[in-house]
């Protein structure tokens, strides 16, 4: 919902895909705890793949709209129409997505181990946890950044920024 609320909102296909990726995580997680013997995160269940797929969608859509709308605020930022650290936020939101797209990754890692041994190895639980305490990192960033962090934005963009008019 952010997504299309932030980057899509008039569009009716963003609606489409919030709408797909809802529904499938809902049908996925219903359908395979309905299966005997439901152990969440297993790779023989094919509605893990359904649920998977649907969470990880909108990790990847976010990179993209991210990016997409970074190039056009960077080149703003250049001419003084944009504020470098909004600029910024939108890299911030794409290295959110991209840590995102990680966690999910991960999270197959941790299926396959959950499935072969019903145990899940250290390094496979330290990988999703560092991929999810990333990417709230940067989602922090993003949204609040500190004052020194603002601050710094600023002043690496200023010799690359030309006021309008100046």
């Amino acid at each position: 919902l952010f997504i299309r609320s932030a980057f899509r909102p008039r569009q009716a296909w963003a609606g489409g895909v919030v709408a797909v990726c809802s529904s499938a995580i809902l049908a996925g997680t219903a359908m395979s705890t309905l299966r005997p013997g439901w152990v969440e995160f297993t790779l023989d269940d094919p509605w893990f793949y359904v649920s998977w797929a649907s969470y990880t969608a909108p990790a990847v859509w976010i990179v993209l709209e991210a990016t997409r709308c970074r190039r056009g605020a960077v080149k703003r930022a250049r001419l003084g129409l944009c504020p470098p650290i909004v600029a910024n936020r939108y890299l911030l939101l794409a290295a959110f997505g991209s840590f995102q797209v990680l966690a999910c990754f991960a999270d197959l890692s941790w299926a396959y181990d959950n499935s072969s041994m019903q145990a899940v190895s250290m390094l496979t639980d330290m990988l999703v946890g560092g991929t999810e305490i990333a990417s709230v990192a940067v989602l922090w960033l993003a949204f609040f950044p500190p004052v020194f962090y603002s601050s710094w934005i600023e002043r690496n963009a200023a010799p690359h920024s030309t006021p309008v008019g100046g």
